[in-house]
C-alpha cells in the first residue's frame, strides 16, 4: 500500500461532521506518522526537546499584515510555530509541501486553482511538495503548528 493509500484509511476512520472531517489528535498524529516514515527520513536526529519561548521570531510581510516564524530545523526537517497577524494574506503561492496543524485561531488556505479551504483550531491540512499551490489568509489571526 502506498502513502496516500494508507493516509485515506486513517482519515476514513475518522467522524465526518457537517460534511467536513472532524479531526483529532489521533488523526493527526496518524497522518504525521505515515508523512514522516514515508516521504521525509527522520535520520541522525537526537532526541530534542524544543523552549518555543526561547526561539527567536522571523517576521514576513504579506500583501497585508505579518507571518511571524519560530523556526527549528534538524537534519531535513523543519518545524515551526507560525503567527499570521490579523488581516494577514501571503504574498506568494505556496508550492512546498507541509503538514499544517491549528494550534488557535482561523485560517483559509487557497488553492491556486480556486478551491478555499476554512480551519479552525483543532484541524490540519496536508500537501505535498509540487502539488496544490496554496496561500493563506486570516481576519483574526491564527497560531499554527507546520513541519516539512
Amino acid at each position: 500500500m502506498n502513502e496516500i493509500g494508507e493516509i485515506n484509511i486513517a482519515l476514513r476512520s475518522e467522524k465526518v461532521k457537517n460534511g467536513a472531517r472532524e479531526w483529532n489528535i489521533s488523526t493527526i498524529l496518524s497522518i504525521f506518522q505515515v508523512y514522516f516514515r514515508k516521504s521525509m527520513k527522520l535520520t541522525q536526529i537526537p532526541f530534542t526537546a524544543i523552549d518555543w519561548t526561547t526561539v527567536t521570531p522571523e517576521e514576513h510581510d504579506g500583501v497585508h499584515g505579518k507571518a511571524l516564524w519560530q523556526v527549528v530545523r534538524q537534519g531535513n526537517v523543519r518545524v515551526r510555530i507560525v503567527r499570521y497577524t490579523p488581516g494577514y494574506l501571503a504574498d506568494h503561492w505556496c508550492e512546498k509541501g507541509h503538514v499544517v496543524y491549528v494550534l488557535e485561531g482561523e485560517f483559509t488556505s487557497e488553492l491556486k486553482d480556486g478551491r478555499t479551504y476554512h480551519f479552525a483550531k483543532g484541524m490540519s491540512y496536508i500537501v505535498a511538495d509540487g502539488v496544490d499551490a496554496h496561500r493563506s489568509s486570516t481576519t483574526e489571526g491564527v497560531s499554527l503548528l507546520i513541519v516539512d
